[in-house]
Order: structure tokens, then sequence, then C-alpha cells
């Protein structure tokens, strides 16, 4: 037993500081050895001018952050990054009871190689690294075969052979051709044009050239795709031999200015040269060679548009042959009152990047006689190509007769100058704007002047007394017969007799005794307010009430659609100003303006509820023209 004691009570071995190190050390190496990186290269052959897929796969490393990829640029070829994609697997098992988790993170990086020409390739190596982590992977050695040139297909990548603007619109025509022969060998074909994936020197317009369902079409492999155009089918006769030929465009836009090199193009052709049949006697193709064919290079000059001798009128317009058509919502107006101009641009050229420039340059709407409205000159684009632009404008002065000529510049590329167009003029009629007065508001009531008169007969008959069988003073009443308590009977009782008569009497009496002693006191500021009234000027009754009822208009107009709401409100101020006859502050006219632009806003434009802000200005400036008014 104490042999049994002592055994089971020796103490176990301890670890030396070394084995722990050496312990923690196995650890660390092998967290580390389960961060590995490898490489994939596609499938060969591979030919220049054809994109060739690398993937680099990394596992192990941490789902956070995304691991940080560099490789050094290859020699002799183009690399460039597509896409990546991330993969986490996470897993539970359980053993005896305890359960394990683990996570399995794998990042695959994809990137495209595009050799210039046959020869043997290094790309890589390829480093991968994360919160102080890297792994590298081998260089990929890849060997690109030169396609067999041949004249039986062909490839032309042409524009215009002369200088070229920012913004002007070029036309690219790219032709593929092929002996009639060989048309029934090829299963395949690639077409690359370099022009085509620099989006950060061109812009290119596709929407009405890309082909439709069971329209001719010409692929073109692009860096953002596949872009099949519509294209259009000839038979030519070249050197003896029948070729065919597909046709297609595209529309260049130059961002920038400068001088460009590029490549012209190269499409390669899978052409079969031996051929199987299946048990049903199907032909396919057991061989193929490819065979290419390449565009020559070509030079893209980009000029900057000229500085010197640009006109006031020109909004960015490039192109050939624009007109400007001008019309008017009305021809006879009111001084103040808004025009709604319509503009329409024409012309073969950049519309969709072209403005509206200031109508009062080159001599178009003076702005001492008409002032325009601040609106987005953008304009929008019409189905028939046209370009539409809405402009509200009012007239300053009653002695204006027309709508002068508007004039529109834009740059011709084929002469290399500014050209100036002009609109029609548009007669007008124009009156001076009419001011209400306090007559004119008032309508079937008698002159302020009459009112006065009847006033003053009817205080002047109050002030002879009962002289000459004249109106009973205590009666309350006028010889206008408004109430009133001019020359009115009030006196202060002070017979007492008369004022204890009947202090003694219980109930209804004293009752009544009260409410004759508070009578006077309310009646009397009733009859003061009343007085105030009878003795205002009707015109001023009326120009108060006006002023009322267009301050309640513009309330109403809360949740109301804005067009609707703002031409409630701009027409409920102009008649409180009209009103008020006082001169229209520059403020009022501006949210005036703002309201007009509202009101012809295009169809569909008002549905919201006119905005709270703009109520909120409407009742302040009710308010000060109110205050001027009265």
């Amino acid at each position: 037993m104490a042999r049994f004691h002592t055994a089971a009570a020796k103490p176990r071995p301890k670890l030396r500081p070394m084995a722990i190190a050496g312990l923690l050390l196995l650890l660390v190496a092998g967290e580390a050895a389960a961060q590995k990186v490898g490489l994939s290269v596609g499938q060969g052959p591979h030919y220049p001018g054809t994109p060739i897929s690398i993937h680099v796969i990394s596992e192990g490393f941490e789902e956070e952050p995304v691991p940080v990829v560099e490789v050094p640029p290859p020699k002799d070829g183009i690399l460039e990054f597509v896409t990546l994609k991330p993969s986490i697997r996470t897993s539970m098992t359980i053993v005896n009871g305890t359960v394990t988790r683990s996570k399995e993170v794998t990042y695959i990086f994809s990137y495209s190689f595009l050799a210039r020409g046959p020869g043997r390739y290094r790309v890589g190596p390829f480093r991968v690294s994360q919160n102080g982590v890297e792994r590298s992977t081998r260089p990929a050695l890849i060997v690109v075969n030169d396609a067999v040139r041949d004249d039986r297909i062909g490839l032309r990548v042409a524009w215009p052979d002369r200088p070229i603007y920012p913004g002007e619109r070029i036309p690219v025509s790219i032709e593929w051709s092929f002996d009639k022969e060989l048309e029934a060998r090829i299963t395949n074909y690639d077409i690359r044009v370099p022009i085509f994936d620099r989006p950060d020197l061109f812009r290119f317009i596709d929407e009405r050239s890309r082909a439709g369902a069971g329209e001719n079409a010409l692929v073109l492999q692009t860096r953002e795709g596949t872009l099949p155009l519509r294209a259009r089918m000839e038979e030519r006769v070249e050197g003896g031999r029948k070729r065919r030929v597909l046709i297609a465009g595209r529309v260049l836009i130059p961002l920038k200015s400068g001088t460009f090199e590029f490549d012209g193009g190269v499409v390669t052709v899978d052409e079969v040269i031996r051929w199987r049949r299946d048990l049903f006697g199907r032909r396919s193709a057991e061989a193929v060679q490819k065979v290419r064919a390449a565009a020559r290079p070509r030079r893209l000059v980009v000029k900057s548009l000229p500085v010197e001798g640009r006109p006031e009128a020109f909004a960015g317009a490039i192109g050939r042959g624009f007109s400007l058509e001008v019309s008017a919502d009305r021809s006879v107006v009111q001084v103040g009152d808004p025009i709604e101009l319509s503009l329409v641009l024409r012309g073969d050229g950049n519309l969709e990047g072209a403005s509206l420039p200031p109508l009062d340059a080159g001599g178009g709407l003076p702005r001492e006689l008409f002032r325009v409205a601040q609106r987005d000159r953008g304009g929008r684009m019409a189905d028939d190509g046209s370009k539409n632009f809405s402009v509200p404008v009012r007239v300053l002065d009653a002695s204006v007769r027309e709508i002068p000529p508007i004039a529109y510049s834009y740059f011709d590329p084929d002469v290399g100058e500014y050209r100036t167009v002009h609109s029609r003029p548009i007669a007008l009629s124009v009156r001076r704007a009419e001011v209400v007065t306090a007559a004119d508001v008032v309508s079937g009531a008698e002159s302020s002047s009459e009112a006065r008169e009847a006033v003053a007969e009817s205080a002047a008959g109050q002030g002879e007394g009962d002289a000459g069988g004249g109106p009973d003073p205590s009666d309350a009443r006028s010889a206008s017969g408004r109430f009133t308590l001019s020359g009115a009977n009030l006196s202060i009782v002070r017979d007492p007799a008369r004022l204890l008569a009947g202090a003694g009497a219980p109930g209804r009496g004293g009752a009544l005794l009260l409410v004759l002693y508070l009578l006077p006191l309310i009646l009397v500021p009733a009859a003061l307010v009343l007085r105030r009234r009878a003795d205002r000027d009707p015109a001023d009754v009326a120009r108060s009430k006006l002023m009322r009822d267009a301050r309640a208009r513009i309330t109403a107009a809360s949740g109301r659609p804005r067009v609707e709401a703002a031409r409630d409100i701009a027409d409920a101020l102009r008649s409180m100003l009209k009103a008020s006859g006082a001169p229209c502050p520059g403020e009022l006219d501006d949210f005036l303006a703002e309201c007009d632009a509202i009101s012809f806003a295009p169809a569909g434009a008002g549905e919201a509820p006119i905005a709270d802000e703009q109520q909120q200005r409407a009742l302040v400036l009710a308010a000060a023209l109110m205050e001027e008014g009265s």
C-alpha cells in the first residue's frame, strides 16, 4: 500500500522552458503552413491577341481583411486583374462529446494575360500578403504560338483620317472579310480591337449599333465582355477571289486631347482541317488550326477646341448643320407676365452633351428688357433625335415689340471653325402693368368721398340736438342708418331716491338692476369699435378683405400638387401686390419667377405636393404686403 501510495504520489516531470518554446514554434509553424498559394494557367495552345487566363489560389488566410496580391508587370504583354472570387466553408465535427468547428477560407484572384506576339513569357511570381503573412507563387511560364497568317481572311478598322476634337462623335468602321470557300470550315472567330479597350480615353455609343435577335452580327471581344454589333453582309471580288465581308460600326467620343498610337486589331479564326462523322453520320471537327490576320496600326490625333474666337453663345455643341427653333406660349402680355419659351435644337453632332447658352449672348435677349429664369439648361432628348429646352422669361419694358433672334454657336470639325445660327424673331404685344387702386377693388360701393360726406352730415345733424325736428339724441342710429352712440343720453343718475328705488325688492328685481348697470359698460366699447369701422373708407375695407382672402388661398395651397399650388400662390401674391399699390420688391419678384417656373414644368413633373419651405416663404411675403397696404 505504501509502495502504491508512493507510486501514486510521484510527481510528474515538469516541462523545461526550452521544451515549451519548441512546442510553441511547432504550433506556429503548423499554423503558418496552413497558409498557402497556388497558380493555375488556362489550357493551351495560346496565341497572340487571345487572352490567357491565370488564377492565383490562396488558402488558409483569414476571412478579413482581403489578402493583397502584388505582381511585377510582365514584359511584352498586358496583365490585367479580372475578378476576385472568395469561397468560405465551415464544418463541425463531434468526437466523444467534443465539438470541433473549422473554417476554410479560399480566395481565387483571376487575371488575363495578352501576349503581343509569339514566344515564351514569364508572368509573376504573385505575392499574396495579409496581416504581415506573405506567400508567393512560382512564376507562370507561358508559350505563345504564332498563329498562321493567312491572306484568306482580313480585318480593317477605320475612322476619319483628320484631327478630331473632344466631345465629337466619330464613326468607327470594322470590316471582317474572308474567302467564300473558307466559310464552311470556320468554326469560331475572335476579333479584338485595342482602341475599344481604352475607357480612360474614349466613350462609345452602341445603343443603335447592337445586334438584335435574328440580325447579322459581328461579335467583338472587349474588356467589358462580348459585344455583338449589328452588321451587314456584302460580297466582293478581290484579286480574282470571291469574299464575304461583315461590316459593323461604333460611335467613338474622345474624352481628352492628345496623339495616340494603336494596333489596328487582330482576328483569329479556327479553321477545320480534318472532319469526322459520328454514328448518325453527322460531321464534326476533329482537328482545327488557328489562322489570323491583323489590321494595320492607326494613329488618332485629338485636338483641343480653339479658345481664340470662341463665341459667347457656344455651349459645347460639336457637329454639323445645327439649327435652333424658338416658340412662345403667348404673344400678348403685360409687363412682368411670364412667357414660356420652347427651344428645339437639331443637328448632326453631340446633341446629348449640348446645353443651352445664356439667352442674352450674341445680341439675344437684352438683360435690361428681359429677365430669364434660372433653370437647368441641360434639356431633354426627344424621340425624333432633337433636344428640347424650356425657359420662362419676363418682359420688363412696355416698349418691347418682339422676342429677338437667339444665337446658338457650335464647332464644325470639318472646317475647324465656330459657326453661329439664329432663331427667328417672335412678335409681341406688351401692355403696361395695371395697378389696382382702392376704388378698383370696391365694386358697386359708394366712393370714398361720398362716404366721408355722409359721415360728416350725420355728425352735423347730431350736433343740432332736438332743434328743427332732428333725430332723437337717445336714438343710437345715425342718419345713415348705422348704429352709433354719438349724441346718446348716457348721463349719470345722481338722485338717491331713483337709485334706491326697488333696492329692497328681492329676486328678479335685483338681478335686473345689476344687468342694467353692467350693460353700459359692455355697450360703450362695442359702440366704439363699430364707430371706428363705420368711419373707415369702404375702399380700405374691401382692400383688407382682398388681402385676407389672398392669404387664405396661400394657406389652402398646402398639400396640393406643385404646379397647381404654385400657380394659385403666384396669382394671390400678384393680387395683393396690385392692391397694396407698392412697388414690387426684388425678393417677391424672384419668388414669383420660381413659381412661374414650377407652373410651366413638363407634364407629370408637378404631381408631388408643394414644398413647405416655399409655402412659408409665400406667407412671409404676404404678411409684408398686408403690412404695406394697411
